[in-house]
């Protein structure tokens, strides 16, 4: 469920929420039977329900980001030297479709699902004594977050690992990097 607390909700409940993108060939997910059941996977439901959902979903975004604020704030306030040595790295496991092509949930690798956030801050950037490249362009995945973490503590990485660290990304952009991410999942909710 999407349930923010009550001020985070009524940030988005009365503004428009942008509708979903429905492909044309997703009329297949279009199941009134499917839509009614609160933990359907897929089914188109009224414009109201997308938007209720919609709502909770960026408001609970909404709340996380202001707690990841609040940290940052309290750091900057009563932990100045710990704020200027600590790395902070954000990310999700997944996003949710809402609705995008007559889809709920995340197990489809849609832009909803599948683009999350992932966020590298190093030491100093938060005071003001380090510069980073603002944002990357790099495909980069979960599997980054383990070598990055070593790499940023000085310990090495073993060999057995896939991924790779994000650190050299944080300067400038790779000569020679992953131009897409391989993704499999087995059949969940139908064969459809």
């Amino acid at each position: 469920p999407y349930v923010p607390p009550r001020p985070y909700w009524e940030q988005y409940i009365h503004q428009e929420t942008p509708p979903p993108y429905v492909g044309d060939w997703a009329a297949m997910h279009d199941r009134p039977e499917d839509a009614v059941d609160p933990n359907a996977w897929r089914g188109r439901l009224t414009p109201q329900r997308i938007h209720r959902a919609r709502a909770g979903y960026y408001g609970e975004i909404s709340f996380i980001d202001t707690q990841v604020g609040r940290l940052i704030n309290w750091m900057s306030r009563f932990g100045r030297d710990a704020l200027a040595d600590t790395w902070f790295l954000f990310t999700a496991d997944h996003g949710d479709t809402l609705g995008d092509h007559n889809l709920w949930r995340k197990t489809y690798a849609y832009e909803g699902s599948t683009r999350i956030p992932f966020l590298i801050v190093p030491p100093g950037c938060l005071t003001g004594r380090a510069t980073q490249r603002g944002e990357a362009d790099e495909v980069v995945e979960l599997r980054d977050v383990m070598p990055t973490l070593l790499k940023a503590a000085g310990l090495p990485v073993p060999g057995t690992v896939d991924g790779c660290s994000l650190l050299p990304l944080l300067r400038q952009p790779a000569r020679e990097w992953r131009a897409y991410v391989h993704g499999e999942h087995c059949t969940c909710y139908s064969t459809d």
